[in-house]
């Protein structure tokens, strides 16, 4: 897995439902990418033990 750094681009201020839509389409985005950075850690965590107990 390759960690992909996006930077969020400024919403633009159109009108309030608009808004609340793109906000929630961020969220959603911001969401996924929290959890599979926690699966990249959490496999890169248990990779790390694995390969520390082969060196035992």
């Amino acid at each position: 897995m390759t960690s992909k750094k996006k930077t969020a681009k400024p919403l633009k201020n159109q009108d309030p439902d608009k808004s609340y839509a793109d906000l929630e389409r961020q969220i959603r985005k911001l969401e996924k990418q929290l959890e599979d950075a926690q699966l990249e850690n959490d496999v890169l965590k248990k990779a790390k033990v694995y390969f520390d107990s082969l060196k035992e």
